[in-house]
């Protein structure tokens, strides 16, 4: 809560109590903070503690600040936790946002870090710029710096900045099989800048974490276009998964992303209905059952009756999806069964 502890005739002094700045700067009423150049020195700082302002007095405040609503502040109060580019003891700007997109690629696939930063009031002359900013996404790779010219000016100011990283397939499927058993993991971004002032080129790096849930790597994997080359490299949509391969390929399609939205079950049926749909392009039939548990009849088939025995064995796994009699297969178990599949779907693909 505000609270006055000025006894000088005709002003109120407004005491700002909280995490705030520890110095007690004034500034005139009716003027925007960033007006008065000494308003709010080092104002970021961690030693904060307190800031103060003069004023004719509190509707003046309010009127004041109420002018100013759709104005950038010179500091934001909310933004005093966010990591803060420095120059020497000065925040130049703070990292306010961080949100995460994707596009397709050549060969890879591109993950968009879209960086909102504020940079605040300048407090020296010349002013401080950001010059690049990059940085890399840790345990994935770099992200492609970006040049430009961010000032600090009079007052703080938005900027956006998008920048990239190239993802190989490996990565994300890495990135997909460390996912927790809600479908989220965590991310952090490393990100440097180079500032240039009036003491050279100086370097400065923060760090964001964030949480990348199940729906947005859905999201992600989307934008990315990841799912039309599959996560098992098989092929899932035209060339030589065109007819008469094509129901199979939407078939297993579908199985890919059943397992991507965790759905254990719905995956294995859907590897079930991709291995029925391939049965009629068999070049020898299945061996009965009765015939494994033989021997000399096992030990006689060729190459096509073990390809085609290893492909029931692999729908056998399958039942398991619509028939929860059999049990529950757990997250492993279905990424073979999947994978597996896929491996049987390329075989005909590339015949």
């Amino acid at each position: 809560m505000p609270r006055s502890n000025d006894s000088t005739p005709g002003k109120t002094r407004i005491e700002l109590v909280g995490s705030t700045p520890r110095m007690q700067p004034s500034y005139r009423a009716g003027k925007h903070p960033s007006e008065d150049q000494g308003a709010f020195p080092d104002f970021e700082r961690p030693s904060f503690r307190q800031a103060a302002c003069t004023v004719n007095s509190c509707s003046s405040l309010l009127h004041n600040f109420g002018n100013r609503i759709d104005h950038p502040m010179p500091i934001g109060y909310a933004r005093l936790m966010h990591p803060l580019f420095m120059y020497g003891n000065s925040g130049i700007a703070s990292v306010t946002s961080v949100k995460l997109s994707g596009s397709p690629g050549r060969g890879s696939s591109v993950l968009i870090a879209e960086i909102d930063i504020m940079t605040q009031p300048k407090q020296s002359n010349p002013p401080p710029r950001i010059v690049t900013l990059g940085g890399r996404v840790r345990s994935v790779g770099p992200l492609v710096p970006a040049h430009g010219l961010w000032e600090c000016v009079d007052y703080a100011q938005p900027h956006h900045i998008p920048l990239e990283a190239y993802v190989s397939n490996a990565q994300v499927r890495a990135l997909d099989e460390a996912r927790d058993g809600k479908g989220d993991f965590n991310l952090t971004l490393s990100l440097e800048a180079q500032i240039a002032g009036s003491n050279g080129l100086i370097p400065s790096s923060v760090a964001w974490s964030m949480k990348v849930t199940n729906s947005d790597w859905a999201r992600l994997l989307s934008e990315m276009e990841f799912e039309d080359r599959a996560t098992f490299e098989v092929p899932v949509a035209g060339g030589r998964a065109g007819p008469p391969l094509d129901k199979a390929a939407v078939h297993m399609k579908g199985a890919l992303d059943r397992v991507q939205h965790r759905q254990w079950a719905d995956a294995l049926t859907k590897c079930r209905e991709v291995l029925d749909e391939l049965q009629a392009y068999q070049s020898v039939q299945t061996p009965g059952w009765i015939d494994w548990g033989d021997k000399s009849k096992r030990e006689a088939w060729g190459i096509a009756e073990r390809l085609v025995a290893a492909q029931a064995a692999v729908r056998h796994m399958t039942h398991a999806g619509p028939h929860s009699a059999i049990g529950n297969a757990d997250e492993q178990a279905v990424r073979l069964t999947v994978s597996m599949t896929a491996a049987v779907l390329r075989y005909y693909a590339s015949r």
